[in-house]
């Protein structure tokens, strides 16, 4: 009996709506005060637990957002280095091309200033003395003076030309040591990055099978894409306030964003496994990860970035058509095509599909929104 009040206890509190508990069970009427206080401190560290339960479950839904843009940062900052990467390695090219040239001019000016070093010590060159001795009148010994200085002047240059040579090969040799330092720190930190990619993604791949796995964590993204919903609506009522009439290229009728079928429709749906009834804002079509997304209509994008649980979203505004401002949303993209204040024509491409946000799978959300409240998209695609 005590194990099956016990049960019945734990029951009532995680589904408060099938009991309610108005006073204590008949059975703790001749319970002592003691045995009550100790039945409550079990009731409430039961509650504890269950708010516990919840509290982690929500905590799933943000901790797959921040791993998605966690993924997306690391992506990004390991294209950068593989970039710099290359530039490196291109810097590094010239550099050694440009130290074989300087070691070739510097072997062959070694070997001259060598050769004149040799040759004045063995004295082919003539002395002051013997130039003014051997000179049969002033006119030869000016001339031989001339160009004994100049064999010196050349001498001096050539000296001058071989240490300075000397110096630039050592500064070539730097650069290119440190060139190839940079060179490898850019290794080791790419290295770092794709360890930190395959971490994110291994746990992004976690946290989304905790969401297909777990009814509170759905029931969680359900209710935070709602939210988002909401703001979406007032985040477009305020970038298209005093728009009048219909934007460029606008015709009022949507062509599909994607060919593929369509896996949920707009409105009211149950889930098939958990049975909870959920209000979708718009159309899913069930097509592959880098599927080309279309614009349903020409417009100006008015949002191209993260939006919540919605991932990776574009909105396009297509203007006030028949007196209500008309603009099309695409979620959970892999990428985006088109930026903030773009003017997109019918057709044009704005990004691959993906399974960004709150998502289990690669699929396009599409909606239809009328003065930025969703409405259905069948009424609109032809």
């Amino acid at each position: 009996m005590q194990a099956l009040l016990s049960l019945l206890l734990l029951i009532a509190l995680l589904w408060p709506g099938q009991f309610l508990l108005v006073a204590p069970p008949a059975a703790w009427a001749g319970a002592s005060q003691k045995q009550l206080q100790e039945k409550q401190k079990k009731l409430e560290r039961i509650r504890n637990l269950k708010k516990q339960v919840i509290l982690k479950e929500k905590r799933v839904t943000t901790n797959i957002l921040r791993n998605q843009k966690r993924i997306e940062s690391t992506a990004t900052s390991l294209k950068q280095k593989a970039e710099q990467l290359e530039q490196a390695k291109g810097g590094l090219t010239s550099l050694e091309k440009q130290l074989d040239v300087a070691l070739g001019e510097q072997k062959k000016l070694s070997d001259e200033v060598g050769h004149r070093l040799r040759s004045f010590y063995m004295g082919e060159h003539l002395g002051m003395l013997d130039v003014l001795l051997d000179a049969a009148n002033i006119s030869t010994f000016m001339d031989r003076l001339y160009y004994q200085r100049r064999i010196y002047e050349q001498d001096k240059q050539l000296v001058k030309a071989y240490f300075a040579r000397t110096k630039e090969l050592q500064s070539k040799k730097e650069q290119l040591a440190w060139q190839k330092e940079r060179l490898n720190s850019n290794i080791r930190a790419i290295q770092g990055y794709q360890k930190q990619l395959k971490e994110s993604v291994l746990l992004d791949k976690l946290l989304v099978d905790k969401l297909k796995s777990s009814q509170r964590a759905y029931e969680a993204a359900e209710a935070q894409l709602q939210q988002e919903s909401y703001r979406i609506q007032l985040q477009i009522q305020r970038s298209t306030k005093g728009i009048q009439g219909p934007v460029a290229g606008s015709t009022g009728q949507f062509m599909m964003p994607v060919n593929g079928p369509m896996t949920s429709n707009f409105g009211y749906r149950v889930h098939p496994v958990y049975r909870s009834r959920r209000f979708h804002s718009g159309q899913d079509f069930g097509v592959r990860r880098g599927t080309p997304i279309k614009a349903a209509d020409g417009g100006t994008v008015i949002h191209a970035g993260w939006q919540g649980g919605y991932g990776k979203t574009v909105i396009i505004n297509h203007g006030n058509i028949h007196g209500a401002n008309l603009t099309t949303l695409y979620a959970h993209m892999s990428s985006i095509s088109v930026h903030q204040g773009q003017s997109v024509s019918r057709g044009q491409i704005v990004g691959l599909v993906g399974s960004t946000g709150l998502s289990t799978g690669p699929h396009l959300h599409f909606e239809v929104r009328q003065n930025g409240k969703p409405v259905n998209p069948r009424n609109y695609l032809r």
